[in-house]
């Protein structure tokens, strides 16, 4: 399982709600190209809802 995934949130949404990446072990989450995210909206609302995902199932979790 990855400990460590970098990625934006496009990739990562899809893997978590494909169950191809399991967020119970992940350990550090580094979130790509994060100034176009928080820029455009609908980048921002995924990368949230991902964030809150992952807290839901492991709050131990380090998001950058």
């Amino acid at each position: 399982m990855a400990q460590v995934v970098i990625g934006s949130p496009g990739p990562i949404k899809k893997w978590i709600s494909f169950k191809k990446l399991a967020v119970t072990r992940l350990k550090i989450l580094v979130f790509d190209e994060a100034d176009q995210m928080l820029a455009e909206d609908g980048f921002k609302d995924d990368s949230l809802r991902i964030m809150k995902e992952i807290e839901k199932f492991n709050s131990s979790c380090q998001v950058c």
